[in-house]
């Protein structure tokens, strides 16, 4: 584990969060409403669920932080998904706007990854 992996995540769901906003501008998805949902599809979430970290690190509260935010963002990201894939392009856009569920959960994770990333790496 080290900290470009976490910094990595970090732009990585900041470039989801755009990607999201530029399909339901769009009104239609390019990928399965799962892709968006599951959280160990994407590059991090297969790190994050995979067995790379030392000894103990699961059990800290930051990794515990990190990995319920991190499902909760794609839990609503599929959600944000669904309405579009319904036509029902104005629920979901709302679930973007500034005090949205989805820009909570995004705001939510970002938090845990940068407060991760100053526990494990100070200065970093």
């Amino acid at each position: 584990m080290d900290a470009h992996l976490i910094q990595h995540a970090i732009e990585a769901h900041e470039a989801w969060k755009d990607r999201l906003r530029e399909l339901v501008d769009h009104g239609r998805l390019d990928r399965p409403i799962e892709d968006f949902a599951a959280d160990d599809r994407c590059p991090f979430g297969r790190w994050l669920h995979g067995n790379v970290f030392p000894s103990g690190e699961r059990d800290t509260a930051e990794y515990r932080r990190v990995h319920a935010c991190h499902a909760r963002f794609h839990m609503t990201a599929g959600r944000v998904a669904e309405l579009v894939s319904q036509g029902r392009v104005a629920d979901a856009a709302h679930m973007l706007v500034e005090k949205g569920v989805f820009t909570q959960a995004s705001i939510d994770l970002l938090s845990a990854l940068m407060d991760w990333k100053s526990a494990r790496f100070p200065g970093a």
